[in-house]
């Protein structure tokens, strides 16, 4: 008995960590995409943008507007939920620095964990 329960105590503690790790790497992961976009701004001497789908948990990324002849590519997000404010859930990074049009925080839900990541206006700094 006492084996058992070491066992699914060590089950539980393990598929948290599990938890912890995904959206630790689905943070990472959407943190590099939008340095890449950030960097792509400054480098291309246009503005790009990230339309985020909070439903469906994807982001989109566009090269001057937002419209089907300006995709540049579609990515998902592995989490449960996605919060970005202030509204709309859209970034802009604009070119000649990569600078971001205003303050973001978009906060990644998973199995009850948070992970945010700010973008700050004036730089794009992401964190």
């Amino acid at each position: 008995m006492v084996v058992i329960s070491t066992i699914s105590a060590s089950l539980v503690a393990s598929f948290s960590q599990l938890a912890s790790r995904r959206l630790d790497a689905q943070s990472k992961r959407l943190t590099e995409g939008l340095a890449k976009v950030r960097e792509m701004a400054a480098n291309r001497h246009s503005t790009f943008f990230v339309d985020f789908d909070l439903i469906d948990k994807t982001y989109t990324v566009y090269k001057d507007s937002i419209t089907a002849a300006n995709f540049i590519e579609k990515s998902v997000l592995d989490v449960d939920s996605i919060t970005i404010s202030p509204s709309p859930a859209t970034v802009q990074f604009d070119y000649p620095k990569g600078t971001s049009n205003i303050m973001k925080q978009i906060v990644l839900n998973s199995r009850g964990k948070t992970k945010q990541i700010t973008i700050y206006p004036l730089t794009g700094y992401i964190k």
